[in-house]
């Protein structure tokens, strides 16, 4: 079925059809954006890793904000 057919027959739907091929399509290319960016980040990890770069999981990034915190209030 080409593109052109696709959207004749969407004409035809009827307002719920639309409602949950919307809701399939917006989820569709929600997980496609978190999946690039994923990607990218990996990537980015994985070059900083052959540079010798460290990286910090969450847990040591709070750990280091909440000790740069602390002693800045002393």
């Amino acid at each position: 079925m080409s593109l052109a057919e696709i959207l004749e027959e969407v004409k035809n739907l009827s307002p719920r059809e639309k409602a949950a091929l919307r809701s399939f399509l917006a989820d569709d290319l929600l997980n496609q954006e978190e999946s690039e960016a994923f990607l990218t980040q990996l990537d980015a990890d994985a070059a900083a890793a052959d540079t010798g770069n460290k990286i910090y999981t969450i847990e040591e990034t709070r750990e280091m904000v909440s000790s740069v915190a602390a002693r800045a209030r002393r």
